[in-house]
């Protein structure tokens, strides 16, 4: 739970438009969680290591892929 204490602690309130923030569930297949988790990895690690520019803002990017306690996709998805 360090990563989200750290994110907080990095969070800075902006333009709303420019920033998203969302909480999703899915019904992945066992068979398939491994290669999801991977593609997640994948799209943090292709825009995190950047050339670093003077003046240009850092932005964060914070994911988790964790098996719920749900039985069922809650109604407003």
């Amino acid at each position: 739970m360090d990563f989200f204490r750290q994110a907080m602690d990095e969070y800075e309130e902006t333009d709303r438009e420019r920033e998203i923030l969302t909480l999703r569930h899915a019904r992945i297949p066992a068979s398939k969680v491994g290669e999801f988790r991977r593609r997640v990895s994948e799209l943090a690690d292709e825009f995190g290591g950047g050339e670093s520019v003077p003046g240009e803002r850092v932005y964060g990017f914070l994911a988790q892929v964790y098996l719920t306690n749900l039985p069922e996709l809650p109604e407003e998805e």
